[in-house]
């Protein structure tokens, strides 16, 4: 199996959502090929991308240039339910939920309540 970066799982994501299969390669100079066939009949598809990516813009012009091909497919994104979330933002829902727990049973009642009450 080829070498595997950022780059690449930003490439082989965006053709997992219209329900395509990725090959990647090393190639001879240092990169990377990703190279996928929507149907027999289409050719394939290839683009090559960095074992290290130079700038920041890299990640935005990789997914641009799958879109891009795809696009000229005709190849429209398969339709899914919810984009599953990633562990990090699970863990931060499940932190915000169980402070605001906390907060509310932290909580009495105020004091105009309890000189009202009392």
């Amino acid at each position: 199996m080829a070498y595997s970066n950022e780059l690449t799982e930003i490439a082989v994501n965006e053709l997992k959502a219209h329900g395509i299969k990725a090959h990647l390669r090393d190639t001879n100079g240092g990169h990377i090929e990703i190279a996928w066939q929507v149907v027999p009949e289409k050719e394939v598809r290839k683009i090559v991308v960095a074992k290290s990516t130079s700038d920041w813009r890299s990640r935005m012009n990789t997914r641009a240039d799958v879109r891009r091909l795809l696009r000229a497919d005709n190849v429209s994104p398969k339709m899914s339910q919810e984009k599953p979330k990633k562990p990090a933002q699970l863990l931060v829902q499940k932190a915000m939920v169980v402070a605001a727990a906390r907060r509310a049973a932290h909580t009495g009642p105020s004091r105009r309540d309890a000189q009202r009450d009392g």
